[in-house]
């Protein structure tokens, strides 16, 4: 069924057989509204657009986020894109909907570089647009710029230029000014210059602005200015710019520089007075002048000679065109100089040397020996003249010196002794030759000679014994000979001695001894010893020995001899001898368990003194006792010493084994200090404790008690007070005889 448009009746039938029904009913129908949508156009991106509708009661819009309301017949839109907005109108009954598309156009904008920029007349500037597509300029007067981004303009006054881009409504437009101030022009004198290197310069002028500025700057003074001195070492191109504040212009000035370089040089810078003349050579220009005359062979030329009488300075002047310069060359005139020599000696022995010294030159030449150094040493054979030559450092010849070295004969002197040897408290005749007139001699030692000692005979009166050197020195005047002599001075006195042993006087029967003598007086000795008892019962050497079968005290007997007397000593019981201890046995060896005892003993029967050994750890009783008692913690074997004397002795062993069998380390696991003497100490037991370290802690693990020794032992205080009854708790570390480590620990009952 079609849809009404207006208002219209219906009728309903309803029927069932034999019977029909009918009912009208009356639809109404409301219009639909008509919406009209005002305005329908474009925009420029970022302006606004008033959108309005009409026929409805209500409206709701779409898309509202770029509305200023989504409700009203009049909104306004902002959108950044061209967009289609629909309304919605609403009459009560019916609804209608319209839409409108707003275009969104690129909005225009533009602007200018240089912003109003200045220019000096004549000059131009180039303006750049940017922010548009095209481009529309026009000047305030002058042609208008053509309609590109880029121009260049040279307005000759200054010009306003606007920029009009963009097209319809979105259009956007800048304005920029170019202002042109009057230039300036640059005269710079002179245009162009030459100078001479080395000279004064050329001054440089410039006008037509009010300051100026030149380049480069080198050899300038000043380097800015109107007025600068240009002094160049090579040719120079200068510009000088110069300015009225707004506008500069530049000239150039071309400084030409002819160069001169006069340069002198000598053949040497010494003229030896009388010698060969020194040559001045110039160069680098074209003619040549030189002064002064005085000493010269010209006073012209490139080439000339000098002999100066002095030290002269000569200078030479060198000139190219209108350029020329001066150089100065100084010849040295050195001072004549003598050479001396210095000599040890201009009269030698034959066989000598005397050594010649030559100064007052830088280098020598001897005759006739053709040496070159400042010294030599002379060794004529005969009467000799020398002769020194040589050159100062300057180059000239000194005047020699002469020196006349004579050569006298040698002399070789010789000593007679009346005898080789003298006894000390007497002398012995000393005489030297050759002897004759001019002959000097001098004898030595002065204090072992008997009157003068100047003289060829003197008497020797040696002042100690030993072997005295006489020397005598026989001199001419010139040469100096000596002689030696050696004389043995004897001491010549009748001996005296006593009797010594080397080691001791006191032995065991079938001992021995070393006998000795100090003895005094001269040597050679002669020794007759006699030992009633002994074997041998005599002897004839220094040092003999002797031994003695039995015991009891033995004297000693003993002549001495040398050549001036003889000597003799009787020591009385000087020799002690004991009987040797008898035979003894120390009893048996024996074993025993860690911690026992031992009884050691010596059988002698007699009352002999007695000694035990080794007494390790302190493990004997009594070390000097016939009978002891040792504790052995090891197997150790014990000796014993039995002697009567210091040197007669006898000596036995006997072994005492250990048995290792230690047993359990441990501490009490009570006890009680109360000074009733039982069970009043805490330490560590056992057999065989080497070393260790026991530690005591209370319940609060603050050491109470810390011991490594076995005298010493808890006895329940700390720090001087009883502590109450309590657990401890305890701690033992260390080693056994045997070196091996144990460890134990546990608890502690103080019970008080």
């Amino acid at each position: 069924m079609a849809s009404p448009t207006v208002n219209t009746t219906y009728t309903v039938l309803t029927s069932v057989p034999g019977c029909t029904s009918s009912t009208v009913y009356t639809l109404p129908v409301s219009p639909r509204p008509t919406l009209t949508l005002t305005p329908n156009s474009g925009i420029c991106n970022g302006q606004s657009i008033t959108l309005s509708a009409s026929g409805g009661a209500t409206y709701t819009w779409s898309p509202s986020a770029t509305l200023s309301s989504a409700n009203g017949s009049t909104v306004s839109a902002t959108p950044a894109t061209t967009t289609t907005y629909s309304v919605t109108g609403n009459n009560g009954v019916c609804s209608n909907t319209a839409v409108v598309t707003v275009s969104v156009n690129a909005s225009a904008s533009v602007t200018i570089t240089p912003s109003n920029p200045s220019i000096c007349s004549g000059q131009s500037t180039t303006l750049t647009a940017t922010g548009g597509s095209t481009y529309t300029w026009t000047a305030s007067s002058g042609a208008n710029p053509p309609g590109n981004a880029v121009v260049t303009l040279s307005p000759t006054t200054t010009t306003t230029y606007t920029l009009l881009t963009g097209s319809g409504t979105c259009t956007a437009s800048a304005i920029t000014t170019v202002s042109v101030t009057p230039g300036v022009t640059i005269t710079a004198t002179p245009a162009s210059t030459a100078i001479c290197s080395g000279g004064s310069g050329v001054g440089l002028t410039a006008s037509g602005a009010s300051s100026y500025t030149w380049t480069p700057t080198t050899a300038l003074t000043p380097t800015t200015g109107a007025n600068v001195t240009a002094n160049p070492s090579g040719s120079t191109v200068y510009t000088v710019t110069g300015g009225n504040g707004a506008c500069t212009a530049s000239a150039v000035v071309n400084v030409s520089v002819t160069t001169i370089s006069t340069s002198v040089t000598a053949s040497s810078a010494n003229y030896c007075a009388g010698g060969t003349a020194v040559t001045l050579t110039a160069s680098g220009a074209t003619s040549y002048a030189w002064s002064p005359a005085t000493g010269l062979s010209s006073t012209s030329g490139a080439v000339v000679t000098a002999s100066p009488a002095v030290t002269t300075t000569y200078s030479v002047t060198g000139t190219s065109g209108s350029c020329s310069t001066t150089r100065t060359v100084t010849i040295t005139v050195p001072p004549i100089s003598t050479i001396t020599v210095v000599n040890s000696g201009t009269v030698i022995c034959a066989g000598s040397t005397t050594s010649l010294t030559a100064s007052g030159a830088a280098t020598y030449t001897w005759l006739p020996t053709n040496e070159t150094t400042a010294s030599i040493i002379a060794n004529p054979t005969t009467t000799t003249t020398y002769t020194v030559g040589g050159q100062t450092a300057a180059g000239c010849l000194a005047i020699p010196a002469i020196i006349t070295v004579s050569v006298s004969p040698a002399i070789t002197p010789s000593i007679t002794s009346g005898s080789s040897t003298v006894c000390l408290t007497q002398t012995v005749a000393l005489s030297a030759g050759p002897t004759g007139g001019g002959l000097s001699y001098t004898w030595s030692p002065a204090g072992a000679i008997a009157g003068p000692n100047n003289t060829s005979a003197v008497v020797g009166a040696p002042t100690a014994a030993g072997i005295v050197n006489y020397t005598v020195a026989v001199s001419n005047g010139v040469c100096v000979g000596t002689a030696t002599v050696d004389l043995e001075a004897l001491l010549c006195t009748p001996p005296t001695a006593t009797i010594q042993t080397v080691s001791n006087d006191s032995i065991c029967t079938n001992g021995c001894v070393t006998f000795t003598a100090a003895v005094d007086g001269s040597q050679p000795m002669n020794y007759q010893w006699v030992f009633p008892g002994g074997t041998p019962p005599t002897s004839n050497v220094s040092n003999p020995q002797v031994c003695y079968p039995a015991k009891g005290s033995y004297s000693v007997g003993l002549v001495v001899t040398n050549a001036y007397g003889s000597f003799s000593v009787t020591a009385n019981d000087f020799i002690h001898v004991a009987d040797t201890p008898r035979v003894f046995n120390a009893l048996r060896d024996t074993t025993l368990k860690i911690g026992q005892t031992a009884q050691l003993t010596v059988n002698d029967g007699v009352g002999n003194s007695y000694y035990w050994y080794p007494n390790v750890n302190g493990s004997i009783a009594c070390p000097t006792c016939s009978n002891t008692v040792v504790q052995p913690t090891v197997t150790t074997k014990y000796y014993v010493e039995v002697s009567n004397s210091p040197y007669c002795k006898r000596r036995d062993s006997v072994l005492v084994k250990v048995d290792f069998v230690c047993g359990d380390f441990f501490v009490p696991n009570a006890f009680s200090p109360n000074g009733d003497g039982l069970n009043d100490m805490i330490n560590v037991h056992g057999f065989c404790i080497g070393t260790y370290v026991l530690q005591i802690y209370n319940r609060w693990g603050e050491k109470v008690f810390e011991t490594s020794s076995m005298t010493e032992s808890w006895d329940g205080t700390f720090r001087g007070k009883n502590l109450d009854t309590g657990v401890f708790v305890y701690r033992a570390d260390g080693l056994t005889i045997e070196g091996k480590p144990f460890n134990i620990k546990g608890n502690i009952t103080l019970i008080r």
